[in-house]
């Protein structure tokens, strides 16, 4: 892994817990750091925290400040309409009484400023991520990023916290939402011109590698879903007993 700290801008409902957990399966206890606020890592010992390697949580940019060592950042951006129909399914799915226009209006342009205080300022600081994926292209995202930081079991056998339920959308809330969000639009096309960048610096070998890494994701899920099954019935006849 490379000898810098990874900090994750972890923009909600992108496909980040999925991405942190490539990361925590790999590095210690000290070396990982998760929590709600920023002021947690602040409190931590100037020692303690020169043996974090990777940050996440939903900071927006700046984090770097509190670490004494060199840190490199890294993020994940998602369609603006489906990541906030996400968001919504998930506060439902919480209980939380907020209606969808009301969360429009709390989340105006949320990618963009967890980046920059403005859209030119986030384009700015995009330029010098170590990796800018999408969730949409998460597997392209992963494969860029393990040639980046040099590790190589990144894998995964399930998406995390992905919600199932179904809600009806007004479409004049959505098309509301892309009347006031053209910043994140914006920004979410930037980031896959900057994704095609990275993958046309792979090189040739990255249409192999993204192959390979699929097919090897694919085999993962099918052992985990009949391993599910196996527990579940396992742990049904137990109860019986």
């Amino acid at each position: 892994m490379i000898n810098k700290t990874i900090i994750f801008v972890h923009i909600r409902k992108t496909a980040g817990i999925t991405l942190r957990s490539l990361f925590k399966g790999q590095l210690s206890v000290d070396s990982y750091f998760k929590e709600k606020f920023p002021q947690h890592l602040k409190n931590l010992s100037t020692e303690k925290r020169k043996k974090i390697r990777f940050v996440s949580g939903h900071y927006p940019y700046g984090l770097h400040q509190l670490l004494p060592q060199d840190c490199v950042y890294m993020t994940l951006l998602r369609n603006p309409a489906d990541r906030i129909i996400s968001l919504y399914k998930h506060l439902l799915r919480k209980g939380e009484g907020m209606t969808f226009r009301e969360l429009i209006n709390s989340e105006k342009n949320n990618q963009v400023l967890m980046i920059g205080e403005n859209l030119n300022e986030a384009k700015k600081r995009l330029n010098e991520f170590i990796v800018v994926g999408t969730t949409e292209r998460f597997d392209e995202t992963i494969v860029v990023l393990k040639t980046k930081i040099g590790l190589k079991k990144m894998y995964y056998c399930k998406k995390e916290n992905v919600g199932k339920n179904k809600i009806k959308i007004d479409e004049n809330d959505l098309n509301y939402h892309k009347e006031i969000n053209k910043d994140d639009y914006e920004i979410y096309k930037y980031a896959n011109t900057l994704l095609n960048k990275a993958i046309k610096e792979y090189g040739w070998r990255f249409k192999i590698d993204l192959f390979l890494y699929k097919f090897t994701n694919r085999f993962l899920l099918k052992w985990y879903k009949k391993f599910q099954k196996f527990f579940l019935k396992f742990n049904s006849i137990l109860r019986e007993k």
